[in-house]
This record gives structure tokens, sequence and C-alpha cells, in this order.
């Protein structure tokens, strides 16, 4: 099976630092795949690097064979992304972020409308959507990223440590939440520190130690 996105032989040097080193790694068309490694193995970074956020120092990510470097405008469209500090602004509701949003990726007012309606229901935020980010809690912040991310409908989600610092009970909505995601037929990638988080919900699991994929 030919993979969706092909991570061939990267590096990525933080100024003095060797954050990741000779990293290879196929990722699936529909698959959920988790990562998995301690603080400092360089799991966000190579998030990153895959979004297009951080260049490589060498190597190359392919995404349908494409060169994603030089497919910057591609990026965009394909990939969502959750980060693990947030990226919502604290002082909006989620209307006005989805809004805003909604017109980075260029979306029409009538698509963001209608998505906005389709997507705060799937992470059970539709009665929440005037209420300001910083009233939210921890659970409530983390599923109204994952709906902003997912507003220009990509084919692959990146979340980075969804579940970090929920109880239990939320923890397990947000797994849920993922798995039913997964099922639809988007491609996800899963960061966290822990391989019991998602031995549950992964169809493969990588693991990042030393700067490297030192097992799948």
């Amino acid at each position: 099976m030919q993979p969706l996105i092909s991570i061939r032989n990267i590096s990525k040097k933080l100024g003095s630092n060797t954050i990741l080193n000779d990293l290879s790694l196929d990722i699936f068309k529909g698959e959920l795949l988790g990562i998995v490694g301690p603080s400092g193995a360089g799991k966000t970074t190579l998030l990153r690097t895959i979004i297009g956020y951080y260049n490589i120092t060498s190597g190359s990510i392919l995404y349908q064979e494409k060169d994603i470097s030089k497919q910057r405008g591609v990026i965009q469209k394909v990939f969502g992304y959750a980060s693990q500090e947030g990226t919502l602004y604290e002082d909006l509701t989620l209307r006005e972020n989805i809004q805003y949003f909604g017109t980075l990726y260029s979306l029409k007012r009538k698509v963001i409308k209608e998505r906005m309606t389709i997507l705060t229901k799937t992470v059970g935020l539709e009665n929440q959507l005037d209420k300001k980010i910083k009233e939210y809690s921890g659970g409530m912040k983390k599923r109204a990223e994952i709906a902003v991310a997912l507003l220009h409908y990509p084919e692959v989600l990146i979340l980075d440590e969804p579940t970090a610092g929920l109880d239990p009970a939320t923890r397990q909505s947000i797994q849920q939440l993922i798995i039913t995601l997964q099922r639809s037929g988007t491609t996800i990638l899963l960061c966290s520190h822990f391989i019991n988080e998602l031995e549950p919900v992964s169809t493969r699991i990588a693991i990042l130690a030393k700067s490297k994929i030192i097992a799948v």
C-alpha cells in the first residue's frame, strides 16, 4: 500500500540542538497513528515539521509523493492541527473563533455557518457557541480546538497531547470523539506521553526516542 505521507530520513536542528535525527515514518490513509515518547523526544517538533511550521534541516516529507516543502498551499488545505498549547483566542467566543479561522481558510460565510453547526454538535459544544473560550473548562477547550482544526474538512488531523491534564471522564470522551473521527475516514496523528492512552484507539503506534522512531 502506498503511504499517504512518507517521511524520509529527516533531521531538524534548533540552534545547536538536534531535535530529530535521520527519522523515517510512513503514514497510511485512514489510519489512527499514535506517536509516543518521553518529554523532549521531539514529538511536537515532528508534528510541526509535517504541517510545515518548521523547515527540516535535511531529508524529505512527501504527501501523495509530492514534496510538502514545495506544496505550501496543499498543506493548508490537507492538514488540520490542534496544538497542545491551544491556538484559539481566549477573549472571543467559539462562534467568533470559528468565523475568524473560517476566513483564514477562505471559506464562504454560508459554508462556515453550516460547518459550525455540524462540528460543534460533533464535539458536543453546540450550546456553548457564545461563551468566551476563557470561560471554558480544560476539556471544552480541547474539544473546541478539534472543532476548529476540522473546519476546512482536512484529510489529515494532527492532535498534540489532546488529553493532557484532563480528568479520566473527560479524557475518555475526547478519545471516543477521536475514534469517531477516524472511523469517518479522517487520517489522524495522535501524540501522547503515555502508551496506555494510545493503545485503545490507535491502529499503529510509533515510539519516538533519542530523536528517532525506534519501533512501530
